[in-house]
């Protein structure tokens, strides 16, 4: 795994590669995809606590989001509540996100609403938050 990291208090975020290419997930289909492989490592002293969205998911509540704009990828959460992952001193966490995108379209021009291509980073939400260093995403045509 290629580490790239971001230090937050207590949490590091490395992510396995700079760049991804998301392909469609259908033919003629707008929608896209790509994985991203994610490990986060508590290197604090404290028990960090990963947020969840529901208490059947696995993985943490997490975002997607551009330098500058809007993000195509940005996943709206409606959360039922549960309890967080706890990330114990020391411990690394590894996940990997199947990102899709876009998640919203215009209702008239059926036009993506943010950018599916250029420059993002992940947030994985918790306490405390982490972020990754900038990524780049092309679509494969």
């Amino acid at each position: 795994m290629q580490c790239i990291e971001i230090t937050e208090p207590g949490l590091v975020l490395s992510l396995d590669a700079t760049s991804y290419v998301a392909t469609p997930v259908a033919p003629g289909s707008q929608d896209v995809s790509f994985r991203i492989i994610a490990s986060y490592t508590n290197t604090g002293r404290r028990v960090a606590a990963v947020t969840r969205c529901d208490p059947g998911s696995n993985l943490p509540m997490y975002a997607v989001l551009t330098i500058k704009g809007e993000s195509a990828y940005n996943a709206v959460w409606a959360c039922t509540g549960a309890p967080a992952i706890p990330l114990n001193p020391g411990t690394t966490r590894v996940d990997t996100f199947s990102i899709i995108g876009p998640i919203v379209t215009d209702g008239i021009t059926n036009e993506p609403i943010g950018a599916l291509e250029g420059t993002f980073y992940l947030v994985i939400a918790g306490s405390p938050p982490a972020q990754s260093r900038p990524f780049t995403v092309t679509i494969s045509r």
